[in-house]
């Protein structure tokens, strides 16, 4: 059996490497697109993958290899987040197609009157003709898989697979240290996350507690000039306060970034609870998941996240959760004061992430036997 895989995103190369991994066990006619970037990222272990460099867009590289896709059995695509007009003339010929979606909504939510345009009128009407040709739908988390079941009728065929995966030697952290570090990851964005809320009560805290332990850490970078107030904030609260909040201006690698985590006690999410993306709305941890989820499953960490949101199925006993920010300045003094009982939510975390784990495998299995099924 030959299968190809397409992958272009950069920040998903560990999905690539987990699915080129699970798939090198079963098959031996393996081809992947990708560009130079992710190819640098992914070890390749094995002389069955073949790679195909090409750097162009999604839907470009359709294009240019159509002819490619068309020769395999089995063809797996990670989210194509561009205009379905582009597509228009794309025919996928006697391949299974299994895409990948970050999106659920955007497959399945039609555009009803009074919102439709010309423009969106097109972009339903290519969008419908690619999805005929999808054969199953591979989601990033149990909780969008179910979601899709339930309210994608043309697909029963729907799986999921780990943004990221764990590494199975993680062992249980000691809990004894002077200062104690929350990390806020992702990209610094304040469409996606609330950071004016959280910067606030930042302040609060530090201005009623001088001597606090905790610090901050804001994994990631500020992409959008919008959003330069929020590095600003950053540096009035370490003058004011003495350097309490670590942050990067810079691009962050994957060895640094690993390493702040790993050097963190707890991981805090100020993310919104939907996203509206070309009209169409995502919600966290339903529709779209999001990626806090898979660092505290990755890293076996305590999660200090808003009420609303779904976190992996099975997660919640290494959860603090708050239902306004406000809320969190009580959560920082519990913490201070050790209160919490942090040993017993790194026990859970542990716990949890190799139970995930045993979950991950049986799912794996189950999207294997798909692909050799002969349809």
């Amino acid at each position: 059996m030959k299968i190809i895989i397409v992958g272009l995103v950069v920040n998903h190369h560990s999905l690539y490497q987990y699915l080129l991994n699970i798939l090198i066990k079963e098959f031996d006619d393996i081809t992947f697109i990708t560009k130079d970037e992710i190819y640098n990222q992914i070890l390749f272990s094995d002389n069955n993958i073949t790679v195909v460099i090409d750097n162009d867009r999604l839907d470009k590289v359709y294009k240019n290899n159509l002819s490619l896709i068309n020769e395999h059995d089995v063809f797996i695509s990670d989210e194509y987040f561009g205009s379905f007009v582009r597509l228009r003339n794309i025919k996928f010929l006697n391949v299974k197609v299994l895409f990948i979606t970050h999106n659920a909504n955007r497959w399945i939510e039609r555009i009803k009157m009074p919102s439709m345009t010309p423009v969106l009128f097109l972009e339903q009407l290519f969008k419908n003709k690619i999805k005929k040709q999808v054969d199953a739908f591979i989601t990033l988390g149990p909780n969008v898989m179910k979601f899709m079941k339930m309210n994608l009728a043309e697909h029963k065929n729907v799986f999921w697979l780990p943004f990221d995966v764990a590494n199975n030697s993680t062992i249980e952290k000691s809990v004894k240290k002077k200062e104690i570090t929350i990390l806020v990851p992702g990209t610094i964005s304040n469409l996606r996350r609330n950071y004016k809320d959280l910067l606030r009560v930042i302040r609060q805290y530090y201005e009623k507690h001088k001597d606090a332990r905790i610090k901050f850490t804001f994994l990631g970078r500020i992409v959008d000039e919008n959003d330069s107030f929020i590095a600003n904030e950053y540096r009035v609260i370490n003058e004011t306060y003495n350097d309490r909040i670590k942050y990067w201006e810079h691009f962050i690698d994957a060895d640094e970034f690993e390493r702040e985590i790993l050097a963190a006690d707890y991981i805090l999410s100020n993310i919104y609870p939907t996203i509206i993306n070309k009209g169409i709305m995502e919600t966290y941890g339903i529709t779209k998941e999001s990626g806090i989820s898979y660092v505290i499953y990755k890293y076996s960490k305590p999660g200090i996240v808003p009420s609303f949101q779904n976190i992996l199925e099975g997660f919640d006993n290494q959860l603090i959760t708050f239902d306004k920010y406000s809320d969190l300045l009580t959560v920082f003094e519990q913490i201070e004061k050790g209160d919490i009982n942090m040993k017993e939510l790194l026990h859970n975390a542990f716990l949890n992430t190799k139970k995930f784990n045993f979950l991950l495998k049986k799912e794996s299995g189950k999207l294997i036997k798909y692909i050799k099924t002969k349809e």
